[in-house]
């Protein structure tokens, strides 16, 4: 598979702009590979981040999967391992539990 740079439009250029104006930080890079939604309830959405052995995580993708895990599980899958990467707080749990993200 070949990569291509991936280009703004004029107008997703001007958004973006507005957004780090207003103290946004704009991401188009860190994304999880997959997004998942269980089609008997589609309230129900992981995301899933997968990994060869020699790979990390980039900068963007570590600040992705906090935000996102402040919603939904995130999953890391390595050798056919699931791992938890992040996933919101219940009610009354302390920011030292070990199952939030490990960045």
């Amino acid at each position: 598979m070949i990569k291509t740079k991936s280009v703004l439009t004029p107008t997703e250029e001007e958004v973006r702009q507005i957004l780090l104006a207003e103290g946004w930080t704009v991401l188009r890079k860190g994304w999880p590979d997959f997004l998942c939604i269980r089609p008997d309830k589609p309230s129900t959405v992981i995301a899933v981040e997968v990994k060869s052995v020699n790979d990390g995580y980039s900068p963007e993708q570590q600040t992705v999967i906090s935000a996102l895990g402040e919603f939904f599980p995130v999953f890391g899958f390595m050798n056919g391992k699931r791992m938890m990467l992040a996933r919101p707080y219940a009610a009354g749990e302390l920011d030292e539990i070990t199952n939030r993200p490990m960045f």
